[in-house]
């Protein structure tokens, strides 16, 4: 019998014009998403429009500046600095010469302007400018090794010549850590430019070092030392796959992401579709027509609570399916062959999913909050037959919670873990994870979470049970 009244909620849900304008709407952020994507990213997924600087405006300031020093040296500087700019302009802003232009370039530059009349200065300039022009960025990269490594033997002759001297040991430490980089670059070929290798060089570089001088005493000190294992983790498997797996233009990237990106269309939906078939029937009556089934009162309120969470489902379906054709047509599908990676924090290790795996997992970590938030509406439906506060109250926890657990962190309220729109959110223990408060655990919030899962369907049912619906 229950799913005989599904199907009958079903079919009103159907006839209902605001369900379509919502989906609607839903797919229409669908394909602009796609689009923008499509439109704003390059092959390698880098940003097309991020803020450049503007080049013309600091040889402007510079010519200005130069025209009122007299003094030869510091004319000379100016004039070293507009000379690398102007060159600085004939590169692309995602190149490793845009970037280092000044680190390799520079001295040279200088030396040539302080000695016009020296040949060998212009010559050494000429050859290193060739150099640069040609894309030969293991020469200069290998220049940078041989100066490390000479500065390495020279803070060595300091040490021994000296007592203990803290400040020279981590400076050789340092020393040491840049030329295994730079030994790294040189023999993977990795370029100091804006591509994937060269930034995940980067974060792991950076993830490392963090790691090393990061403490471990308090809660949030080691919750940052485990996002900072992640990063680095991730950033490391990149580089020995030499896979743009963090690409966000890509079908993979859009389908994975589905959960997070439309939540509020997915909340809306289900608030709307649970307030509408407790709220609407009891302003226009037809629940009287319902009572006339030999159907009690527990499976009419079961059906609906099914109901409202098949149209969930039936939503993200759509979304899913229109993501992948969207995707497939602006991006292709060849990154479904590659998957998605994700860091498991309990095996600290990272995994390679298939994206249709991965989204199943999101899913299933975002279900308990639909769960509850759905159960909410109806309660509050039955409550106070209210459209706009069985849908607004559910609405506005889903909204805050995020905001609310950033205070309860950063004011250590540990009491707020007892929340039930905390206990809701197990996508902050996917893979192994922990969230930012402490206290709020995987076990604890399926305690917690099952326990205000029960009381709220119990006086949900005996709510709706009692309700005179003969007098509505």
């Amino acid at each position: 019998m229950i799913f005989r009244l599904m199907k009958i909620e079903v079919k009103k849900v159907f006839k209902r014009k605001s369900i379509y304008v919502i989906w609607g709407l839903m797919l229409l952020f669908c394909f602009v998403n796609s689009f923008l994507y499509f439109r704003d990213y390059d092959d390698e997924g880098r940003y097309l429009y991020s803020k450049e600087e503007d080049i013309n405006e600091e040889i402007k300031a510079l010519e200005e500046e130069k025209e009122k020093v007299q003094n030869t040296n510091a004319t000379t500087i100016i004039k070293t600095k507009i000379e690398l700019l102007k060159l600085k302009k004939k590169f692309s802003k995602d190149s490793w010469q845009y970037a280092k232009i000044n680190d390799y370039l520079y001295d040279a530059v200088y030396e040539k302007n302080i000695r016009s009349e020296d040949n060998a200065a212009l010559e050494r300039y000429q050859k290193l400018l060739v150099k640069f022009k040609n894309n030969d960025y293991l020469y200069f990269l290998k220049q940078d090794r041989d100066n490390i490594t000479n500065q390495i033997k020279e803070i060595k002759k300091e040490i021994l010549a000296s007592d203990e001297d803290l400040f020279l040991e981590r400076e050789l430490k340092q020393k040491e850590e840049t030329l295994k980089v730079l030994n790294f670059r040189i023999k993977n070929h990795i370029r100091e430019d804006t591509g994937y290798l060269n930034q995940a060089l980067v974060c792991y570089v950076q993830a490392r070092e963090e790691m090393q001088e990061g403490k471990k005493n308090t809660y949030q000190e080691r919750i940052h030392y485990q996002e900072l294992k992640k990063e680095k983790k991730i950033n490391e498997f990149i580089l020995k796959s030499r896979v743009n797996y963090q690409k966000e233009n890509t079908v993979n990237a859009l389908i994975f992401g589905i959960m997070n990106d439309y939540e509020f269309f997915f909340v809306v939906i289900l608030l709307m579709v649970s307030a509408m078939m407790i709220c609407d029937e009891y302003q226009t009556g037809t629940f009287k027509f319902l009572l006339i089934k030999p159907v009690s009162r527990f499976i009419i309120i079961l059906s609906k609570y099914f109901t409202s969470l098949l149209i969930l489902g039936f939503s993200v379906l759509l979304v899913f399916c229109f993501q992948f054709i969207l995707g497939g047509i602006f991006f292709g599908l060849d990154s479904l062959n590659l998957g998605v990676i994700v860091y498991d924090y309990g095996l600290d290790k990272v995994l390679v999913l298939h994206v249709f795996l991965a989204f199943f997992y999101s899913f299933l970590a975002k279900l308990p909050f639909y769960l509850m938030i759905g159960l909410i509406c109806l309660l509050l439906g039955v409550l106070t037959t209210s459209t706009v506060t069985s849908m607004m109250i559910p609405l506005m926890l889903a909204i805050f919670s995020p905001f609310m657990l950033d205070v309860a962190v950063s004011h250590q309220l540990y009491w707020m873990k007892y929340l039930p729109n905390f206990t809701w959110r197990f996508s902050d223990y996917l893979f192994a994870s922990s969230s930012k408060l402490e206290g709020l655990g995987f076990q604890f919030s399926c305690i917690w979470y099952s326990i205000y899962f029960v009381i709220l369907f119990f006086f949900l049912v005996k709510l709706f049970q009692r309700r005179d619906i003969q007098n509505v």
